[in-house]
């Protein structure tokens, strides 16, 4: 009795883990959509290692990350950033959640694919950028880690499947040439060119998926979203 009720208890703590990691994600993308960005700090381990490798560069550490939601995204009710927000729109679907909790229920692992629409406000790098739609699709990879006993979002890697203007076929996708909405504060630059979709462009299926683990450092090579 005394180990099944153990293993209830542990099954119990993995289905936890599981949701709060999702509902992490969720809200990742729901705050980015609604222009939230002090929310979104609060969703991220405030760490050294922390790290989210956009498609546009890699922010290192919380203070990258504060660089990333306060300074390239900026939050919407701050007034310096009317302008930014104004024709901007952001609805992106996360869904395909793949996500494994490691033995020690310290740190967590995910595997998702995104489908959406951008529309950019006034403030892009190009004059042809503003108001201008597109369809975006992109996998991502989270690493989650536990922080005075919540879950945090703690990596984070964005590889780019499609980014193509609404009112041009797929099929005709130009070259990715860097982030749209103005420029960026990151720590590492982008290896380019980026991946985009074209006809005449190998398909990559992205991402693997993560595998089972018992803790963090037996995650090989090295260490970061699930790749």
């Amino acid at each position: 009795m005394t180990d099944k009720l153990a293993q209830v208890r542990r099954n119990a703590e993995y289905l936890d883990a599981y949701y709060e990691c999702n509902k992490l994600v969720s809200l990742h993308q729901i705050y980015i959509s609604q222009g939230k960005m002090v929310e979104q700090l609060g969703l991220w381990a405030d760490r050294e290692d922390t790290s989210f490798e956009a498609v546009w560069g890699t922010y290192l550490g919380y203070e990258g990350i504060k660089r990333c939601f306060m300074m390239d995204y900026g939050d919407i009710r701050d007034p310096r950033n009317e302008k930014a927000y104004t024709g901007y729109m952001c609805m992106q679907s996360i869904n395909s959640e793949f996500v494994i909790i490691a033995d020690d229920m310290q740190t967590a692992r995910g595997r998702y694919m995104a489908t959406g629409a951008n529309v950019m406000g006034q403030v892009a790098r190009k004059e042809s950028d503003k108001g201008t739609a597109y369809w975006v699709y992109a996998n991502y990879g989270f690493d989650f880690i536990k922080v005075g006993g919540k879950w945090k979002i703690w990596h984070v890697k964005m590889t780019p499947v499609l980014n193509s203007p609404y009112d041009t076929t797929w099929s005709k996708t130009a070259p990715y040439e860097g982030f749209p909405l103005r420029e960026t504060h990151e720590d590492i630059a982008p290896k380019m060119p980026v991946f985009n979709y074209s006809p005449k462009t190998k398909y990559t299926a992205g991402m693997s998926y993560p595998a089972p683990y018992k803790t963090f450092a037996d995650v090989a090579p090295g260490y970061g979203p699930a790749l």
